[in-house]
């Protein structure tokens, strides 16, 4: 690739890169040196290089103090790319992330006053890791107000991909907070944006949030459908920890419908990840996995965490008739002739395939009474959940954001 003349002839486009471009892009000449390391940065993060993006730190601070006391406007944007380098590192370092409190993380951002130092257009990206933070340590108040200053810093910068993956952040951060399970039709209004603007790896996680969600109610087929897009959608994200998550749910679903060769070739696969989360993900895929084996669930993204309490076992089983009226019913609410026509188109619409519909619709109502729901002579999708088993396992599905 060349340099950027890229999307709105933004300076700054790289922020936007997936990870298979951003390991073949170089800057053409007359570039700042923050920019440059920083380009390095986003590299060895995507790729959970975590070793590598410490030493380049390390390297880009010793630098830095050499030239301490020269109060230059380079050294002061060196210095606040260096801050948003920081917080990238402490995303990858996860251990350390989950046993540091998050009021201690705040106030360390908070005595650094370290939003007055970043410069733009680095304010997004500051905006953006602080949320990815508060996001994986599950405060979800602070990380959606933090995804939303992204949303408008990326915005006023022109940089409209990192903008909407921001805001899908938030509307999954919106989601968890609110126990919702009827942003359905919103993840997939965002999908038809994300496709306009090219956003794609956004576009792929919306399709792996509603996989996630169709998987944990039991809708397998439907699940590995959707999970499918998402992975043809991160295709160009390969080694991200994005991509890995796509993956791994597809060996769960690819277990659960018996597709052994799938299940093994995924998780081959995904052995090859440097991410934290891989290992005891893999072990929730695992589908010989045994009911007392413990998982360190602490560092397991959101959906896997209810997964490893029950090792991934389903609730409600579908047939396929009831997981065509999902799909169809997912994709816009639909009036009932329509329904029948679409379910038996042989048989067209009377009294007999009129008492199939309703006998179809009650057997879905019975896994969860407000999953299909009817208003102005519409059926659409009310909560894609279940009936809860228990109490305290009653949000089996969580989605992830998008980690980059």
């Amino acid at each position: 690739m060349n340099d950027l003349n890229l999307q709105n002839s933004n300076l700054y486009s790289f922020f936007e890169m997936s990870l298979s471009d951003l390991l073949t892009f170089k800057f053409a000449s007359n570039r700042s040196t923050a920019d440059i390391f920083y380009l390095e940065v986003l590299k060895y993060y995507n790729s959970a290089e975590t070793e590598k993006l410490k030493l380049l730190i390390d390297n880009f601070e010793a630098k830095l103090n050499s030239s301490y006391g020269c109060f230059t406007s380079e050294n002061l944007f060196n210095e606040s790319v260096l801050w948003v380098a920081k917080l990238r590192l402490l995303c990858l370092e996860k251990q350390r992330l989950v046993e540091t409190p998050t009021q201690e993380i705040l106030k360390w951002l908070n005595e650094n006053k370290i939003e007055n130092l970043v410069i733009d257009p680095y304010l997004g990206e500051y905006f953006f890791i602080v949320a990815r933070i508060l996001d994986l340590k599950y405060e979800n108040d602070f990380a959606y107000l933090y995804y939303k200053k992204a949303e408008i810093s990326y915005a006023k910068n022109k940089l409209l991909k990192k903008s909407a993956k921001s805001f899908f952040n938030s509307l999954i951060c919106k989601n968890r907070n609110e126990n919702s399970d009827t942003l359905q039709y919103e993840y997939i209004k965002f999908i038809n944006v994300g496709r306009k603007i090219k956003e794609f790896s956004a576009v792929g996680m919306a399709f792996l949030a509603l996989s996630q969600k169709l998987y944990d109610i039991g809708s397998v087929r439907n699940s590995l459908a959707y999970v499918n897009r998402a992975l043809a959608y991160l295709s160009n994200e390969k080694g991200s920890n994005n991509y890995f998550k796509a993956l791994l749910h597809r060996s769960l679903v690819a277990s659960k419908l018996g597709d052994n060769d799938k299940y093994l070739l995924d998780r081959e696969e995904s052995s090859l990840s440097q991410h934290i989360e891989t290992k005891p993900m893999l072990e929730v895929s695992n589908s010989s996995i045994k009911n007392n084996k413990i998982i360190d669930s602490s560092i397991l993204p959101i959906s896997w965490q209810k997964r490893s309490i029950h090792n991934g076992k389903l609730t409600f089983e579908w047939n396929q008739q009831e997981e065509y009226l999902l799909a169809i019913l997912l994709k816009k609410p639909t009036n009932k002739f329509t329904l029948i026509s679409k379910l038996w188109p042989q048989l067209g619409i009377n009294e007999s395939t009129e008492l199939r519909f309703k006998k179809i619709i009650w057997k879905v109502r019975n896994k969860n009474s407000k999953l299909i729901i009817y208003s102005n002579n519409l059926y659409s999708i009310g909560e894609l959940s279940l009936k809860p088993i228990k109490n305290e396992e009653s949000n089996l599905s969580n989605p992830e954001s998008v980690y980059d």
